[in-house]
């Protein structure tokens, strides 16, 4: 890939996540505007009597604003990054345009409030936990791809494997079941073999983390950890102390992972 391809990439990427999220927001306003509130499980505020509670208590409403935090780290990042390296040719930022275009499909979940989608059977809803599941795989296999094939000899593989993790997410996506019925405090749409799939996240999460290490880029498998821990935390928590933690660790790894390619390849 070019560099003045990745850079549209990431333009488009911006301009897409953005517009959604406005569009989502405007959706949101003029529901409220019609009588159509955004819908969230009901939640009783007594159940919080001091800060502990107020930090670890499961609410409807952090979850709500943790599946916003990724949906805004995509176009914030997409920026950020198409700036940052607009002259570095790197393969490890390819991969990274597939980790953005899975937090992006997170964007997905946010319909689920709008549209009152909770205690229904639709195939809008189907979408959703499809799509939602599908970037989920790309954030797990970007990574995996930039550890492993991000060598110099391999750059010019990069759009192709590129397409490979597309294809593979998707069709994973497509064959997985959900179940509509069940949706989970973190907004998420229950699919099948949850528990397969959180056992192979873990081993290739592993696996990244030590093939970054053991190939000299030590720091940037530590960027990495903390950077996925955090996205992996706010898909998944329900809590203000899940957003503090996720948060500060996706920006944390985020700042180390991409100082770390930036350094790296500007003393090539």
């Amino acid at each position: 890939m070019t560099l003045n391809a990745r850079n549209r990439l990431f333009k488009i990427l911006f301009i897409i996540s953005s517009s959604v999220l406005g569009l989502l927001l405007l959706t949101a306003i003029l529901r409220m505007i019609f009588g159509k509130p955004v819908s969230l499980p009901d939640f009783d505020f007594s159940a919080i009597t001091g800060v502990g509670s107020f930090l670890f208590t499961s609410m409807p409403y952090a979850a709500l604003f943790s599946t916003i935090c990724i949906s805004i780290y995509a176009p914030i990042v997409s920026f950020l990054v198409r700036y940052s390296f607009e002259k570095t040719q790197s393969a490890e930022i390819v991969y990274f345009s597939v980790f953005i275009i899975g937090c992006l499909c997170e964007i997905f979940s946010l319909a689920i409030p709008v549209f009152s989608l909770w205690d229904s059977y639709s195939y809008l809803l189907l979408f959703i936990g499809r799509g939602a599941f599908a970037g989920r795989l790309l954030t797990l296999f970007s990574f995996l791809f930039a550890a492993l094939f991000s060598q110099e000899s391999q750059a010019q593989e990069a759009d192709r494997n590129v397409i490979i993790t597309i294809f593979l997410a998707v069709l994973f996506a497509a064959i997985i079941p959900v179940d509509t019925r069940t949706i989970s405090d973190a907004m998420m749409v229950k699919t099948g073999f949850s528990t397969t799939f959180s056992a192979a996240k873990i081993a290739l999460t592993v696996i990244t983390f030590f093939t970054f290490f053991f190939t000299d880029r030590k720091m940037t498998g530590i960027g990495y950890l903390l950077l996925y821990g955090g996205y992996a935390v706010l898909i998944t928590g329900s809590s203000v102390f899940t957003i503090l933690l996720g948060g500060f660790m996706i920006v944390t790894g985020s700042k180390i992972y991409l100082n770390e390619i930036h350094t790296y390849y500007l003393w090539k």
